[in-house]
């Protein structure tokens, strides 16, 4: 994402199949708040599960303090959803230690000095998404999404990158 090419873009997904994908995700965000002070006027939008936002939301401040106009998606289903994905479709369904009631996210951004948001509906998305790029500086929205949403491509504990998931077929 730092690299000076002029494309200005950056893509990650920590559904690697490793809790430890967290510690490089926290790095990436990070990254992704400090790339704005090589590329002013760039957006960056980080595109979060409610889990890893609670681990890494501390970059919110770090993106007020600087002026920095990082924008934060939290996709809010009150589970840990990669640890849930995984019980559901590995185990049976048996769910052990994945429920997880959120804080309101928006009023966070808020004490952090962000600008706060939140869709709890689907068509408040688009206002919503709207609202946030529109704003000046740092901005969190928080989506409430379907809890048993499961999120795709993901690789399975034990097999290589070519024997990724991709999801149920169409129907």
């Amino acid at each position: 994402m730092s690299s000076r090419d002029n494309s200005n873009k950056g893509n990650h997904s920590s559904l690697m199949g490793m809790k430890g994908a967290e510690i490089f995700h926290e790095m990436l965000l990070r990254e992704g708040v400090e790339f704005l002070f090589g590329y002013p006027g760039a957006t960056v939008v980080d595109v979060d599960g409610d889990g890893s936002f609670c681990m890494t939301m501390v970059e919110v401040m770090t993106a007020v303090r600087y002026g920095q106009p990082a924008k934060f998606i939290v996709l809010d289903n009150g589970y840990l959803g990669m640890v849930r994905q995984w019980q559901q479709l590995f185990w049976n369904g048996r769910y052990s230690a994945v429920d997880h009631p959120c804080p309101d996210f928006a009023r966070i951004a808020e004490a952090y000095g962000a600008k706060g948001l939140a869709a709890r509906e689907p068509r408040e998305l688009e206002d919503a998404m709207a609202a946030m790029l529109r704003h000046d500086g740092p901005a969190v929205l928080a989506v409430h999404v379907e809890p048993e949403e499961n999120v795709y491509p993901m690789v399975p504990a034990g097999k290589a990158l070519h024997e990724m998931e991709l999801g149920p077929a169409e129907k």
